[in-house]
């Protein structure tokens, strides 16, 4: 079992929300869920993920197309950050919650540079209707209607990883129509050089089954990785 920490939620808007998204779990459970320290929020939406509201936790990284992110982070790091990834993603599955909205702005970095996942506003619990869809980049295609399945949250992870490797979303530089097109056709971004691009490929191809399947290929990876360095 991934440990207790690995989940973060900042529950955004209403209190209705923060109700769903409880759950009533007890301290044993796998899901952490740090609230804002008031349901009341600031105004001013780029204060929404501000650290002064949040306990606990600290936004090291603004946006992740920063261009520090592919100059200065080392492969050791970019395939833990895709390991915490998966694993936020798996405790998250293990606890009936289909997130529906995976990509890497709603991940954020603690004081250990960890990846933490959050923002679950949007987000199907035992089966309630979810309010959110993946961005097209993320968004496996299907009819929207559709609900978010094993399937449709790998699928974006696998589009998570790829932007913790590269930086960049996949296919940024082409229109939203194109990318769904693309897609469609199961035509990706190479990912041959990539670190884990098997993974992402997997992912994208729905070849990979669980979140706790991609963690572990991606823990196999790792320990590779550090074993040669």
């Amino acid at each position: 079992m991934p440990p207790k920490d690995n989940l973060l939620s900042l529950d955004m808007g209403t209190d209705d929300c923060l109700y769903r998204l409880h759950r009533d779990l007890d301290s044993t459970s796998t899901v952490i869920y740090v609230h804002l320290q008031t349901l009341s929020l600031l105004p001013t939406e780029s204060l929404t993920y501000g650290p002064d509201l949040v306990k606990n936790l600290r936004l090291n990284v603004p946006s992740w197309d920063e261009p520090w992110m592919t100059l200065t982070i080392t492969t050791q790091q970019r395939l833990q950050w895709a390991c915490d990834a998966a694993e936020g993603l798996q405790v998250l599955h293990e606890n009936g919650v289909w997130h529906c909205d995976l990509r890497t702005v709603n991940f954020l970095l603690d004081e250990t540079l960890r990846l933490k996942i959050i923002d679950f506003e949007g987000s199907s619990p035992d089966g309630c209707e979810p309010s959110s869809l993946e961005n097209t980049r993320f968004f496996l295609p299907r009819d929207w209607r559709e609900p978010s399945t094993a399937r449709t949250e790998l699928f974006a992870l696998g589009s998570v990883i790829y932007e913790i490797m590269t930086g960049k979303e996949p296919y940024l530089e082409l229109g939203d129509e194109e990318v769904t097109a693309l897609f469609e056709e199961k035509k990706f971004p190479p990912v041959d050089q990539l670190p884990c691009g098997d993974i992402i490929m997997k992912c994208w191809l729905g070849e990979l089954h669980s979140a706790e399947e991609v963690r572990a290929l991606i823990e196999g990876k790792l320990h590779d990785y550090e074993a040669k360095v």
